[in-house]
Formats: C-alpha cells, sequence, structure tokens
C-alpha cells in the first residue's frame, strides 16, 4: 500500500489558478501531485450521497476524534493527519494569484486550534473556479451548446479536448448535465457530413428505444475519433491515388481554322477495309479473264 511522503514535491511547474479557464489544468497538475503523494483524494474528497459506492482511495478522510485522555496512538494518528493535511493545503494554496488567494481562511481560530482543513479550501476553489456555482455552470455549458465542430483534419480533436475539460469543470456539481443531455448536445454539435450521419441515426435511434438506450460519453467520443481519422485517411488516399488514362481521340474544335493540310496516314481506316478487300478480288477476276481469252 502506498505511504504518505511527508516531502514537499515541486509545485514550480503547476499553472497559476487565476480564473475558470485555468481549472482544468491547474486541477490536473495538483491531484497528480496529491497522487504522488498517496493523498489525492483522502483530504479533500467530496462526501458522497447514502447508496452510492465509491473506493477506498476516493473515501473523504477526516482527523480522528480524541478522548479526554488519548492515548500514544490516537495523538500519532491525530498528528499524522493533520501534518498530512497541511501538506495538502501548501499544494492547493502554493500556486494562487491574487484573487483565488483572498477567498483562502484562516487556518487557526483566535485561540489557535485549526478551523479549517484542505477539504474546506478545495470546496471553496471548486465553488469560485471549478463550475461549483449556478452562473459557472451555466456558462460552460451555454458554450458548449454553440461549440459546433468543424470538418478539418484537427477539428474533432480539439473538438474532444474541449468537451473533456468543459466536462472536468461541471463534474461533481449539482448542475452536471444529465446523462441525455450531454449525449444529445455532443452530438448535435456534430457536423452533419456523410461520415457522421450514421452515427446522428444511431444515437437518435437509442434515444427513441424504450428504455432509452444512452452510450457512454467516453465511447461516443473515441467512435468520432476513429471515424474522422478513416475519413482523413480516405481522403489523403484519394488525392494521391491518379485517375485512370484513357485513349482518346484528339480533335480540333470546329471553330478553330487552320491554314496546314490535313495529316493523312497510309493505313486504311476501318471503313476502308472492306471496300479495298473487295476491289482486289474484282481486279483479280478481270485480269484471269483476259488471260483466258487470249
Amino acid at each position: 500500500m502506498c505511504s504518505f511522503k511527508s516531502d514537499l514535491p515541486d509545485i514550480s511547474k503547476t499553472p497559476i489558478l487565476s480564473s475558470g479557464a485555468d481549472w482544468t489544468a491547474w486541477n490536473w497538475v495538483v491531484l497528480d501531485l496529491l497522487d504522488n503523494l498517496c493523498l489525492s483524494y483522502w483530504h479533500i474528497a467530496i462526501t458522497f450521497p447514502p447508496g452510492i459506492s465509491v473506493t477506498s482511495l476516493a473515501q473523504p478522510s477526516f482527523p480522528s476524534t480524541l478522548d479526554d485522555d488519548p492515548t500514544p496512538d490516537q495523538l500519532m494518528q491525530h498528528d499524522a493527519w493533520w501534518r498530512a493535511n497541511s501538506t495538502v493545503w501548501r499544494v492547493l494554496r502554493g500556486r494562487l494569484s491574487p484573487a483565488p488567494e483572498a477567498l483562502v481562511p484562516l487556518c487557526r481560530d483566535i485561540l489557535g486550534n485549526i478551523a479549517v482543513s484542505s477539504w474546506n479550501l478545495y470546496a471553496i476553489l471548486v465553488a469560485h473556479y471549478g463550475g461549483g456555482d449556478h452562473g459557472t455552470a451555466s456558462e460552460v455549458k451555454d458554450k458548449l451548446r454553440v461549440l459546433y465542430c468543424g470538418t478539418g483534419k484537427d477539428a474533432i480533436p480539439a473538438f474532444n479536448t474541449t468537451w473533456h475539460g468543459a466536462l472536468r469543470q461541471l463534474e461533481n456539481t449539482p448542475w452536471n448535465f444529465t446523462e441525455f443531455e450531454c449525449i444529445q448536445t455532443f452530438v448535435n454539435c456534430l457536423s452533419l457530413t456523410e461520415a457522421f450521419r450514421t452515427l446522428h441515426k444511431h444515437v437518435d435511434f437509442g434515444f427513441s428505444a424504450m428504455p432509452p438506450i444512452f452510450p457512454a460519453f467516453e465511447s461516443l467520443a473515441v467512435e468520432v475519433l476513429v471515424i474522422n481519422t478513416q475519413q482523413h485517411r480516405l481522403t489523403v488516399l484519394r488525392s494521391n491515388t491518379a485517375p485512370p488514362r484513357c485513349n482518346t481521340v484528339s480533335t480540333l474544335p470546329s471553330s478553330t481554322t487552320s491554314t496546314s493540310a490535313p495529316i493523312l496516314s497510309d493505313a486504311p481506316s476501318v471503313m476502308e477495309q472492306p471496300f479495298n478487300n473487295y476491289f482486289h478480288f474484282i481486279l483479280v477476276c478481270y485480269c484471269l479473264a483476259l488471260l483466258m481469252i487470249l
């Protein structure tokens, strides 16, 4: 099992969080750093509603309560949790611009007791920059609804990247897309070219089924990439393939006048061959008749 590393990792390459546009990049790097510390969601995980099962690594972690006369083991576990929490706090706060830095609460009360944890700090940052409020979530969803995908080679990869980043801003919030809304919006933004018409028909057929069939978003995004790659390869193949050559008779246009003499060929034409053979036969017969008379 992974053990907690107390050394603070290098956060100099972590993007600076200044606005909602920086959230996805900042959040990915921060979570990766916490994974390396074997902390990840333990100190910042949300509390899931009853009935939702998650893995042990995604379970939120809280400090143990101390009795009036705690044992040495209880004190050791309690102090270890807060030391880990302090490390997570420093990772979260280390790359904040002045605006989000002003939202950071005091971690200790007037008596010197720790009043908030890294869980509280992360929740505040999610609410303000991670699509956690209704206004930000609505803005993200409105942008996706009008994000129509182009038909160029790099259009689909850029389209998928934008969608993945936006969905990560909306995940774990009350204003996230429903499953139906997510798939319908994604497919509606695809171009109506021949390559994607079959995909449109399959998705519409699934929506009309009873009960409705919803493809997973990740599977749909991969399928779109595959279709785009195949379409691009077919286009390149067609452009690199020379058209078949055919033998044609070249004639001068009727409107073109020329003073040069026509080019005569010694070989008889197709229409002339039967006539020449017949004339040769008559000539031979005539010569034979003259010989007989003489």
